[in-house]
């Protein structure tokens, strides 16, 4: 199985274990002790039940304080409950430890982006698209944050809805996401990139 630093996922993580052991990997791994409570966190996000998902990867800190995988998708479940300046620091705390983490500066740079912090939000998008060129994501939202910036629309942006899922519980495919038709001072959904970890 390839499971580079880009795409590692936690089933990758648990085929890299060996013999109790941790696998080297470019990010942290999830301490094999706490291989159970990530999945379930994990299972919970999937789920949407982010307030429970929380507290689990904020138990699974305690331990691994040092974890990206944790903490990464401790900000991403902090960004969906809306708490954007706890998922600011939670993505920081992450990129410190792994300043090439492209989820990460692609992620933070979408929650400055709804903190109204345009500058720093093209800044870190653009950090993602410099490890992965073919990002989408970041792309789109810098061109979403330069226009926001171009337009001087200083508005507060009010997220009046929940994010937009497809049916089958997966984020919009590009096709649906073409079909959306969002007007230039409107926010955009609140989704995360691509599938997160």
């Amino acid at each position: 199985m390839n499971c580079g630093a880009r795409d590692i996922t936690l089933f990758c993580l648990l085929e890299l274990l060996v013999g109790g052991t941790l696998a080297q990997t470019e990010e942290p791994a999830v301490p094999v002790a706490q291989v159970d409570a990530a999945k379930k966190a994990k299972d919970l996000f999937d789920r949407g039940k982010y307030f429970e998902a929380e507290a689990i990867y904020e138990r699974i800190l305690k331990v691994a304080p040092d974890n990206v995988y944790v903490l990464s998708n401790l900000g991403a479940t902090q960004f969906r409950l809306q708490k954007f300046t706890l998922a600011e620091n939670t993505f920081k705390r992450a990129l410190a430890i792994a300043p090439n983490d492209e989820l990460c500066h692609c992620t933070l740079g979408i929650v400055y982006y709804f903190q109204r912090k345009l500058d720093d939000s093209i800044r870190s998008l653009s950090r993602a698209l410099i490890i992965n060129p073919d990002n989408s994501t970041a792309r789109d939202y810098i061109m979403l944050a330069a226009d926001q910036k171009e337009s001087g629309n200083e508005a507060r942006v009010v997220i009046t809805r929940p994010p937009i899922i497809s049916g089958s519980g997966d984020f919009l495919t590009p096709l649906e996401k073409s079909r959306l038709r969002v007007p230039r001072t409107s926010p955009p959904p609140l989704t995360l990139p691509g599938e997160y970890r």
